[in-house]
């Protein structure tokens, strides 16, 4: 009898095997097979030739080998630098996607991002590895000192932006005229860190440090460069003029008596004065509200 059910048992468990492997078979036999899967681009008749990859050598001083002459950028053939173009940017133009990266991982993989040095921070892009776990772009190089601080360059349409950064004491250029090219130049050459929504401007290569800026109304954007690039230490609010951009300077109210209202002078005793364009500042109400927005940002 004991015989008996012990191979019932075994039966059973050898039926429970083979259903079970073939089970797992089909399972197998039905997961999608490479060149198989029709994603959106074969849905909508494309194939591999419809998608041609960048063939300008963006990245040619990343890889460098050692020469007599000291290191040398690495030679590839066309189809190489199409390769690693690929490679590199193989999620250009995916707006959600890069959005959804930054967001879940608190910005630690927004490739835009640029860190801050300061020393009180006790991290900077020096060591950024050790402490966040993420590395420098090519050819990084750091800040001499925490005293430099930032100056930007906005393309058009961020003109709210571009008097927000002023009112925080930031030297920002911007003209809702400026071609690309000529952003490209300025950054290059002033060394600016360029905002923009246009992502495709920052693919440039002589752009090499800036931030695409995700929120629409200028004072939610403002709010965005703050928190990504640390600003709130380096801010000197009301230093600069909001027009044009030039530093400000205090005067006396007999200097600025000829020019104010006769109920200004009435009122206000302080007074200072923008050396670009001349015009006079004094703290009425509009200067209360905008400390308002200054106090919620570096406090």
């Amino acid at each position: 009898m004991a015989t008996f059910t012990l191979r019932r048992i075994l039966l059973v468990l050898v039926l429970i095997a083979a259903v079970g492997g073939l089970a797992l078979l089909l399972w197998i036999a039905g997961l999608p097979k490479p060149g198989r899967v029709r994603d959106e681009a074969l849905l909508a008749g494309m194939t591999a030739n419809d998608f041609k990859a960048a063939d300008e050598d963006y990245f040619r001083e990343m890889d460098r080998v050692a020469s007599p002459n000291g290191p040398v950028a690495l030679q590839l053939t066309p189809e190489e630098v199409k390769g690693r173009n690929t490679w590199i940017v193989w999620t250009a133009g995916n707006d959600r996607l890069w959005d959804e990266l930054g967001n879940v991982s608190f910005g630690a993989l927004d490739l835009l991002k640029t860190l801050s040095s300061h020393e009180q921070l006790g991290y900077g892009r020096h060591n950024r590895w050790e402490y966040l776990g993420l590395v420098n772009e090519p050819c990084f190089e750091e800040s001499r000192s925490s005293d430099e601080s930032y100056r930007f360059g906005l393309r058009a349409w961020l003109g709210g932006l571009a008097h927000l950064l002023r009112m925080t004491g930031f030297d920002t250029l911007y003209d809702n005229h400026y071609q690309d090219d000529e952003i490209e130049r300025i950054a290059a050459a002033q060394g600016r860190v360029v905002l923009t929504r246009d992502r495709e401007l920052l693919k440039r290569r002589g752009i090499t440090h800036g931030c695409y800026v995700h929120a629409l109304r200028s004072e939610l954007q403002l709010r965005e460069v703050f928190d990504r690039l640390d600003l709130a230490r380096s801010a000197r609010p009301f230093t600069r003029c909001l027009s044009c951009n030039a530093p400000l300077k205090p005067i006396s109210a007999l200097e600025a008596a000829p020019h104010v209202p006769p109920r200004v002078r009435a009122l206000h005793q302080r007074y200072v004065t923008c050396e670009g364009c001349g015009r006079i500042f004094w703290e009425g109400s509009h200067w209360r509200r905008m400390r308002e927005m200054v106090s919620g940002l570096i406090h």
